[in-house]
């Protein structure tokens, strides 16, 4: 009586399918779930806002027609409706509730990490899916009333539809997680089996929520088998071109992955991340982009013809207390795409002054430092009136902070970086050119370009105690810039030998492992009032070569 009242019935007028329509309608929904998990990874996996934006797009609409084809599918395929015959605006209409709901929703079940959301709007794609499938089904309801609901058939389905695109997404969320640390594995094609059965469940409780008058079952409508074909043939077309879609956008990201590069670091270590990585690092940007988070430690640049080590370059070191420890490279490479470098730039240079400002409280003067920035940056026009102000206001020398600049960053931006270098050098600001030797500039420019000083790329030290050219590059690259006077850094020294051997080629300034480690701010100060004994013996590293 209760169900009665309020138009409510607990009938189950379609039974099961049987073993065949069951296979059949397997066979059409496995597929669309493997095509739905490549749209959700590469969904998840896009970490600049164009391919976000044109994947999210992409994905609602295939992910919505796909959807659709099943709806219509499930009366074509249903015995008790064999004389369905779908209205033109039913079927548009039912199209553009899931393609809307699809857009809302998939995009955050791709995309999302906490479970809460990937559950509420797994829910709400399947209220989506549910009142698409009622629409559909007034295209079968004849006269003036509305039959009876199935409250429980409702309900099942729900939560049924909920569980399939809830443990998509979970599955998605722990597949990223993981990347971090190994390689992303996909879905195996048992889980995808798994979720076809799962559809064909979500399939017969759908077919029971409204209580449908029963037609005869002899009459047949003659394009029954063409109408089904042509939504078939329509969701794997639709499904085929975004595919196609995924392969291009994938390259075009990997190219401007490629290209981005090379602005801060010319290791290319970036090339080889799982872009699961990276889009996880999008996913929790602003999080990232805080003081607290851009945390600073500082390698010493050692002079071995001075007693106190004062200068030192800044590394970024970033910890998320979901993501771990995150590679910096990486990190900044995700700022790039996601345009907010100039941010984190200037977020890095005010920690870095900070820095020094609470040493020289401390009683810890003259201590120079090295910050890498990106060319984005240095050419902004306000950047050297603001840097200017931040050192004024913090009471420290302008000589007190260095930037630094990757080769490819000061070759490859024309005027605009001459112009922008010029700004810094008559602030005082003195700019060094890193990782040289690792591009394809040439040494003409170092004369011409207002740089104060060049790092040589860790690269040179590759071999460098055997290979006889590598010991003549060196030699005569501090040739060169002891004629232009350029101060001259070399990085990447990690042994004893090394050490010895570039001291003998006439190297004075030296970074790397064989001194210490990148340490943390609170370390800085004794390491800037260590003596000669504080570092590793130099008496049998052979006699100071004569320079020039």
């Amino acid at each position: 009586m209760v169900f009665e009242t309020f138009g409510l019935t607990s009938a189950w007028s379609a039974s099961f399918p049987g073993l065949m329509s069951g296979l059949l309608y397997m066979c059409f929904a496995i597929p669309i779930v493997h095509v739905f998990d490549r749209v959700a990874e590469h969904t998840s996996f896009s970490f600049d806002p164009h391919s976000r934006r044109v994947s999210a797009s992409m994905a609602a609409i295939s992910v919505g027609c796909m959807i659709w084809a099943l709806l219509v599918v499930d009366f074509s395929m249903s015995s008790q409706r064999a004389d369905f015959d779908l209205k033109l605006h039913h079927g548009i209409l039912a199209l553009m509730v899931v393609i809307a709901s699809a857009r809302m929703t998939v995009p955050a079940i791709c995309i999302g990490l906490n479970r809460g959301r990937i559950v509420f709007y797994s829910m709400a794609l399947a209220l989506g899916i549910l009142v698409a499938h009622l629409i559909i089904s007034m295209s079968y309801i004849d006269g003036e009333h509305w039959p009876a609901i199935n409250p429980l058939a409702a309900l099942g389905a729900i939560v049924s539809m909920t569980c399939i695109a809830g443990f998509m997404g979970w599955r998605h969320r722990s597949s990223k997680l993981r990347a971090l640390r190994a390689s992303y594995v996909a879905q195996p094609w048992i889980e995808k089996l798994l979720c076809g059965a799962a559809i064909l469940m979500a399939h017969w409780l759908l077919s029971n929520v409204l209580e449908l008058p029963l037609p005869d079952r002899l009459r047949q409508p003659d394009n029954l088998v063409v109408r089904t074909s042509v939504v078939v043939i329509f969701a794997l077309m639709v499904s085929y071109e975004y595919m196609q879609k995924i392969r291009v956008d994938q390259s075009r990201q990997m190219q401007l992955r490629r290209g981005l590069s090379m602005i801060r670091v010319a290791s290319g270590t970036s090339l080889s991340t799982p872009d699961a990585s990276l889009a996880l690092i999008a996913d929790h940007l602003s999080e990232l982009m805080k003081p607290e988070q851009l945390v600073l430690h500082f390698q010493p640049i050692v002079n071995l013809d001075k007693q106190r080590q004062c200068h030192f370059e800044a590394l970024l070191r970033i910890r998320h207390p979901l993501l771990g420890a995150l590679n910096p490279e990486n990190f900044m490479l995700v700022c790039e795409l996601q345009n907010r470098t100039c941010e984190v730039d200037r977020l890095i240079l005010e920690n870095a002054m900070n820095a020094l400002k609470n040493w020289a409280q401390g009683g810890t003067q003259d201590i120079r430092i090295s910050v890498n920035v990106a060319p984005s940056t240095i050419m902004e026009d306000d950047f050297s009136a603001w840097l200017t102000a931040q050192l004024a206001s913090r009471q420290l020398k302008s000589a007190s902070l260095q930037l630094e600049l990757t080769e490819h960053a000061v070759i490859s931006n024309g005027t605009g970086m001459l112009t922008a270098l010029a700004r810094l050098s008559g602030a005082g600001i003195v700019v060094v050119m890193d990782d040289f030797g690792s591009g394809y500039s040439s040494l003409a420019v170092l004369g011409d370009l207002p740089v104060r000083g060049i790092k040589c790329d860790r690269l040179f030290m590759r071999d460098l105690l055997t290979d006889w050219s590598r010991q003549t590059l060196l030699r005569h690259m501090r040739q060169i810039t002891q004629e232009l006077s350029l101060s001259l850094t070399i990085e990447g020294v990690e042994t004893k030998e090394e050490l010895a051997m570039v001291r003998r080629l006439g190297f004075r300034r030296v970074q790397g492992y064989v001194f210490s480690k990148a340490v943390p701010p609170e370390q800085v100060p004794q390491w800037a009032d260590a003596d000669r004994a504080a570092l590793p013996p130099l008496t049998d590293l052979g006699p100071k070569p004569a320079l020039g």
